[in-house]
């Protein structure tokens, strides 16, 4: 089985001027598959989510910051995952996936170890790149995060090989899109490129991203019989009495 992000499963929320917010467990998450939780603020550092681990997050030092928390299923998964923040409120989204066709063992300290993050800020901020990062695993997905903000929808380009997941707005500032691309080896740098359109005027154009490496299921292992083939040396005779 491949790594799936299974979209179609994924639930999000967003809101303003707060200090915490819900989001529900993806659909169809069955025990032991991954859950993600891809996490922007402005200006607030994102708390880790009861029982789940940090893969990677970005610095407060921007307006934008985005966090990827992760986390097994378990047989009794709560219906929805709070995200808090400290030091006041501010707008938050939280986008919730399930992973399947992964290799949960270790998988944290695997994708924690394959991850990159960038923050970047100013008067105009068209792109932001992603540093290279080497999967320990050939055929992991190559998940990349980016969160910016801005007053309305802006155009988002993935970067280079990689597939667009999601794109995720609604109506208050700001903006979270996703993309995947399945890799072997060093993956070269990951850049996004935004519509520098609709800025929020009294902010500095603000961008964050991640990139992190989710390894693949083992193969199954199929069984082979080998067929034995019997020879008779040539200098043993048959008995013809028998």
């Amino acid at each position: 089985m491949s790594i799936d992000l299974n979209l179609t499963d994924r639930k999000e929320n967003r809101d303003a001027s707060v200090s915490s917010i819900t989001v529900a467990k993806p659909d169809n998450l069955a025990e032991n598959e991954l859950v993600l939780l891809h996490v922007s603020s402005y200006n607030r550092d994102i708390n880790t989510p009861t029982n789940f681990t940090e893969i990677v997050r970005t610095s407060t030092d921007r307006f934008a910051q985005s966090g990827v928390f992760a986390k097994l299923a378990t047989g009794a998964e709560p219906n929805t995952y709070e995200v808090t923040v400290d030091g006041g409120t501010t707008n938050l989204r939280a986008v919730s996936l399930r992973v399947t066709g992964i290799n949960t063992n270790n998988i944290m300290a695997v994708m924690q170890a394959a991850s990159r993050g960038a923050t970047s800020s100013g008067s105009s901020v068209p792109s932001i790149t992603l540093d290279s990062i080497t999967p320990a695993v050939d055929d992991s997905l190559l998940v990349s995060f980016v969160s910016t903000y801005a007053v309305a929808s802006r155009s988002m380009t993935e970067p280079g090989g990689m597939s667009s997941a999601y794109d995720y707005m609604a109506d208050i500032p700001g903006q979270v899109g996703a993309s995947q691309q399945l890799t072997t080896g060093a993956t070269g740098d990951k850049t996004w490129t935004i519509d520098g359109a609709d800025v929020n005027s009294s902010l500095e154009t603000a961008l964050s991203a991640v990139m992190f490496a989710i390894p693949p299921g083992e193969a199954s292992e199929e069984i082979q019989i080998a067929s034995v083939g019997l020879e008779i040396p040539e200098d043993l005779e048959a008995d013809e009495s028998l």
